[in-house]
C-alpha cells in the first residue's frame, strides 16, 4: 500500500479512534464498525489497511513500542551502558503502562491470549533484535533466551504492580532498577 498523505491520515484516524475506544470499551466488544464510525471511515477503507482488529492492535502496539525503544536508544548506548539503557527502557515502559493503566487492566481481565501473545511477541521481537545486534558477544546466554527472560519478568512485574492497590510507579521503578543491576551481573560476561 502506497504511503501517500491520504493513507497516512486515514491510518492515523483509525488508530486514534481505536485508542479512544479502547479507553471506553473492552477489546472483545470493539467491532470494526465501531472503529470505522469513530474514525469516520467506511469498512472497505478499514480493510484496505488492516486484516482485522488484531492486525490494527499489532500495528498500534508496534508504533508505541518503537517510540519507547527509540527514546531509550537516544538516551543511552546499549553497547556501552547496558544497565542505564535497560533502566531507561524499563522506566519508559512503566510510564507507558501507568499512563494507559485502564486499557491494560481491561485487556488483562479479558483473558484474551491473542492479545497477550501480540504484546509479548511484539516486545520480544524488538528487544531480541536490539540485544542480538548490540550485546550478543557480551552475553553468557543466547540473546533470544535473555530477551524472553527479560520480557517475561518485566511484563509480570508491571502487571503485578498495575493490579495491586497502592502499587505506584516509584516502587516499581526502584524494584526494576535493582533487578536490572542484578540480572546484568548474571547475563553479561563483564558486568
Amino acid at each position: 500500500m502506497k504511503n501517500d498523505i491520504r493513507t497516512i491520515k486515514t491510518k492515523a484516524a483509525i488508530k486514534q479512534a481505536f485508542s479512544s475506544l479502547m479507553k471506553k470499551n473492552p477489546f472483545d466488544k470493539l467491532t470494526i464498525q465501531k472503529i470505522c464510525d469513530e474514525a469516520n471511515v467506511n469498512r472497505v477503507t478499514f480493510y484496505n489497511h488492516y486484516q482485522d482488529k488484531y492486525d490494527l492492535f499489532k500495528e498500534y502496539l508496534d508504533e508505541i513500542l518503537m517510540d519507547v525503544f527509540n527514546q531509550s536508544k537516544e538516551s543511552f548506548d546499549i553497547s556501552k551502558e547496558p544497565n542505564l539503557f535497560f533502566k531507561c527502557l524499563f522506566n519508559n515502559i512503566v510510564e507507558l503502562c501507568f499512563n494507559n493503566k485502564d486499557i491494560i487492566i481491561t485487556l488483562e481481565y479479558q483473558g484474551n491470549s491473542i492479545i497477550a501473545y501480540i504484546i509479548q511477541n511484539t516486545t520480544y521481537e524488538k528487544l531480541s533484535h536490539l540485544v542480538s545486534n548490540h550485546l550478543s558477544n557480551d552475553l553468557k546466554y543466547p540473546a533470544q533466551a535473555v530477551s524472553a527472560f527479560l520480557i517475561g519478568g518485566f511484563t509480570n512485574i508491571i502487571s503485578y504492580y498495575l493490579n495491586t492497590k497502592g502499587g505506584n510507579k516509584k516502587d516499581i521503578i526502584t524494584l526494576g532498577d535493582s533487578f536490572i543491576d542484578d540480572l546484568l551481573k548474571i547475563i553479561l560476561k563483564y558486568f
